[in-house]
């Protein structure tokens, strides 16, 4: 059971944004940018969008979890490896191996992972609102956890080269525990996640395929 209430949780959340903000705003337009590139790809900023994601993981890791949740619930330091081993992955296979550049081919992969991002920057915080969330504590890409996950199994689809296999394993339990908890919470804007995830999991499995190797 989640040992708080939903009002509780909400209110931790709209408490975070409000210290955060305006970096809402920065992190939305970040994830605009990070799509433009998908379809427009820039060969000389090419790395961006991996750094992008390892940002956004860390951060999600340490205030999300770190600084605003461990206090509620000593389990958040779980979430608080995750993310920041996530980024950590993103980091090194995006950014200083250059393995996650975004190419979009016209293919299923590239329109399903188009549409998570796009979900997951515009069609996540509209869902926040539509079931309840209100504005103070609407989720946004980059600060919170269940729209960050599903921007991230986008950029996984969209990826040039083939997926490897370490980067799916934390995005895909993370998506579990985020819906699990939306549903326990009664927030059920996070458990859209289950279906996404699922077909992106798919999807990269039969049609991207995955390798092992780590250079």
């Amino acid at each position: 059971m989640i040992p708080f209430s939903p009002d509780i949780y909400l209110g931790v959340v709209a408490q975070m944004n409000a210290l955060l903000w305006p970096a809402q705003l920065v992190a939305i337009l970040l994830a605009f940018g990070v799509i433009y590139l998908s379809v427009r790809p820039n060969f000389r900023i090419e790395r961006l969008p991996a750094l992008y994601l390892s940002l956004v993981w860390l951060g999600v890791g340490t205030v999300y979890y770190g600084l605003h949740f461990t206090p509620l619930n000593w389990a958040a330091w779980l979430g608080t490896g995750f993310f920041v081993l996530q980024g950590l992955l993103f980091l090194w296979f995006g950014v200083a191996r250059n393995r996650l550049r975004l190419r979009f081919k016209g293919d299923a992969p590239s329109w399903i992972g188009l549409g998570l991002l796009i979900a997951a920057t515009a069609g996540y915080p509209l869902l926040g609102l539509a079931t309840g969330t209100g504005v103070a504590a609407i989720p946004i890409v980059g600060i919170d956890p269940g729209p960050t996950v599903l921007f991230t199994w986008g950029h996984l689809l969209l990826t040039a080269e083939k997926t490897y296999r370490l980067m799916l394993p934390i995005p895909f339990a993370v998506a579990w525990i985020s819906a699990v908890a939306g549903w326990l919470i009664g927030l059920p804007a996070d458990i859209v996640l289950i279906p996404a995830v699922f077909t992106a999991l798919i999807v990269i499995v039969t049609l991207k395929r995955c390798v092992s190797r780590y250079a």
